[in-house]
């Protein structure tokens, strides 16, 4: 198929709202600074289907209580999204303390 068609194709599905996958990475840092609440009432309105938190914060320390907050304000609200814990584990200061050499 030609890339003019595909693209075509990809534009006219999008156009008619065939698009059922959309995901999004967030910092839970920022899920915080506006609620749980009013962040998954934003998830729902913009139709999201997966929503990835970052649960380790600045400090290095995990954090699971935005995570649950999350899930609870999702279910209160009976939306359909699926809330998954991001664990990111690069260039992690708790894990490399005492590492001498470059990464």
């Amino acid at each position: 198929m030609p890339l003019v068609a595909l693209i075509l194709l990809l534009f006219s599905s999008l156009a008619a709202g065939d698009v059922y996958q959309k995901s999004v990475f967030v910092y839970g840092a920022d899920v915080r600074s506006v609620g749980a609440d009013s962040f998954a009432s934003e998830m729902h309105h913009k139709r999201m289907s997966d929503v990835m938190i970052l649960v380790k914060d600045q400090s290095g320390a995990y954090r699971f209580d935005t995570l649950d907050s999350l899930i609870a304000a999702r279910d209160e609200i009976d939306a359909c999204f699926k809330v998954y814990a991001w664990i990111s584990t690069f260039r992690d200061a708790s894990y490399s303390d005492g590492w001498d050499g470059d990464w």
